[in-house]
């Protein structure tokens, strides 16, 4: 009886340090892009919430309205599968920022904020573009060892210059 009660109270202490390390230690992913464009024409792609189908290979449906406080709807696919997410807008900086929080069943089982950053580019008349996650919860740690985010997040972070740039170009 005792070696059961060591082995419970081993698990559930295992447990806990492991979701407790979920919020602690979050998974970051995050790629940059120089765009050759203003930053008031990469915000007008950035916030064409729909017409991210259009370049990033990942997005099934996105829309909304990105002004914070708004919900939006946004369908991806990761290694073929498909995830709905429902998330808040917190930052709608125009030509410098959008970033929102989404969820996973319930906050705080595993919460991803995704943003978009425009920053001063290298040349004159160029941005960089900074696309990144942050993942935190209770299953960040357990589910961390199936992430393979990087690549995705190259391509389309990469995707979304090329379009900024065809957009400025117009």
């Amino acid at each position: 009886m005792r070696t059961r009660t060591i082995i419970t109270l081993s698990v559930t202490g295992l447990c806990v340090a492991t979701a407790t390390a979920g919020f602690l230690i979050p998974y970051r992913v995050e790629q940059r892009a120089t765009a050759t464009a203003s930053r008031e024409q990469a915000w007008e792609v950035i916030t064409d919430l729909p017409g991210h189908v259009d370049w990033n290979p990942h997005t099934v449906e996105l829309s909304g309205t990105p002004a914070v406080g708004e919900t939006l709807l946004n369908r991806t696919q990761s290694s073929g599968t498909e995830f709905t997410f429902r998330p808040v807008v917190l930052v709608a900086k125009s030509g410098q920022e959008l970033r929102w929080r989404g969820t996973t069943l319930m906050r705080g089982i595993a919460d991803g904020e995704h943003y978009f950053r425009i920053d001063p580019g290298p040349r004159p008349g160029t941005v960089t573009i900074v696309q990144g996650e942050e993942f935190r919860g209770a299953a960040v740690m357990l589910l961390r060892p199936s992430f393979n985010l990087e690549e995705e997040f190259a391509t389309s972070t990469e995707a979304l210059a090329a379009a900024i740039t065809d957009h400025a170009h117009r």
